[in-house]
Order: C-alpha cells, then structure tokens, then sequence
C-alpha cells in the first residue's frame, strides 16, 4: 500500500494566502562533482483558470539565507493530472547546506482550487563522467 501524497487543499476561503511544505536541512558541503537532481510528481484539480493561484519549487541556501525558485506552476490553463518534473538543482545545493520547500500561493481567492498534489519526491545526486575524477600517483 502507498502513502497518500502530500496534498494543500485549501479548507477556508483565503486571499493573499502562503502555505508551505518544507525539508530538513540537507547537506551537500564537500560535493563538488556531478549534478544534484530533483524528482517530483506533480497535480493541481482547479476550479478555474484564473492564473492567480502558483506553486513554486525553492531551493534555500545557508549562505545566503534566501529561497531561488526552480520551477512554478499555476492555474492559467486549469487542472493537469499527476506529471513528472526533474529538475537539475546544481546550481543552488553542490557544496552547499540547503532546503527545499513546495509553497503554494494564492492572490486572490484560495476556492479557486481544489488541491495542490505533491508526491514520489526524490532528490539524487548522478555523475555522468568518472573520466579524471581519480588519479594515480607513482
């Protein structure tokens, strides 16, 4: 049996509204080869398509103490069943201590939608090329 997946369903009618799924720290200090990915399944049931209601995935660095949006959604062309996203975070997680965080967000009225869906998250780390990465010494 699955676990249900994390879901936002707003239950009150909310305007300039946030709601936020967040990881524990995740620490990737001292990797500095390759590429850090993360994996998603994604889906929104939308009431309407008034692209005022977002979801956006961040990335928070330490150093900075700032959140870098990766990849957002949103209501403009309706409901979209479960899809699969895979995005290439390197940039903002290699040698670095960070977060990831799924927030919802909504302008105007939060009935505009059903749910938010968030499921199968995965965050890996792939090396593509072992080519010079090891030497030998003589």
């Amino acid at each position: 049996m699955s676990l249900p997946p994390a879901v936002y369903n707003p239950s009150d009618s909310l305007s300039g509204y946030q709601n936020i799924f967040e990881s524990y720290f995740l620490n990737a200090h001292g990797m500095t080869e390759g590429h850090i990915y993360l994996e998603y399944d994604i889906a929104l049931e939308s009431i309407d398509t008034s692209g005022l209601v977002n979801l956006f995935v961040q990335i928070w660095n330490h150093t900075s103490d700032s959140y870098h949006t990766v990849a957002s959604y949103n209501n403009q062309n309706g409901s979209f069943g479960w899809i699969r996203d895979t995005i290439d975070i390197r940039p903002f997680s290699m040698n670095k201590i960070f977060k990831l965080r799924f927030l919802a967000e909504g302008r105007e009225n939060s009935e505009d939608i059903n749910f938010w869906g968030i499921d199968n998250i995965n965050l890996y780390r792939k090396c593509d090329n072992y080519l010079n990465i090891l030497t030998s010494v003589v």
